[in-house]
């Protein structure tokens, strides 16, 4: 008799058992890995919208002038102006000197972001900062995010996140 050779390389049912379990893990994974990448992208909007509050309001302190902030439809304006009848920050905003009347020296004028997620504010006021980086209308605001296709999908508001803007001009998530 002859020995038997080392064989070299996998057999059909060790290479099937391999794909099976690979299919499950995957099939387990890719869920969450949707929920992880729309909560990167929420997260990403809230750093981005915060962080511009904040810009406006050390403004107002450093300029000692009011600071105004608020959506607009169509930044790409020679000159934007605040959106009326907007409760949505997603369209992209502006940061200006001045009252929303007025707004002749912007700051920062925001483009709109392009992964569709949406901004919603608890009302349409322009957020506006007084030279001692206190809101000038009283009251908290709240902006809530949503993830893009939360309204067709109830799954996805699961992810939504809240920002409350405290009217001493302090930001955190609520």
């Amino acid at each position: 008799m002859k020995p038997s050779q080392a064989s070299a390389g996998f057999t059909l049912q060790e290479m099937l058992v391999v794909m099976a379990i690979t299919g499950i893990v995957a099939a387990a994974a890719i869920p969450s890995f949707r929920d992880f990448a729309i909560q990167r992208s929420i997260n990403a909007q809230i750093t981005d919208l915060t962080s511009a509050m904040r810009l406006a309001r050390s403004e107002a302190i450093k300029r000692g002038r009011e600071v105004s902030m608020c959506p607009t439809a169509d930044p790409n304006r020679a000159k934007p102006g605040c959106n009326r009848w907007g409760y949505d920050w997603s369209t992209g905003y502006i940061i200006f000197v001045g009252s929303v009347k007025g707004n002749d020296q912007y700051i920062r004028i925001q483009q709109g972001y392009s992964n569709g997620g949406t901004i919603k504010a608890d009302a349409w006021d322009a957020v506006r900062f007084r030279p001692n980086g206190v809101l000038k209308e009283g009251g908290a605001r709240v902006f809530e995010f949503y993830p893009k296709h939360a309204q067709n999908d109830p799954s996805l508001m699961k992810l939504k996140k809240k920002v409350c803007l405290s009217d001493t001009g302090v930001l955190a998530q609520c």
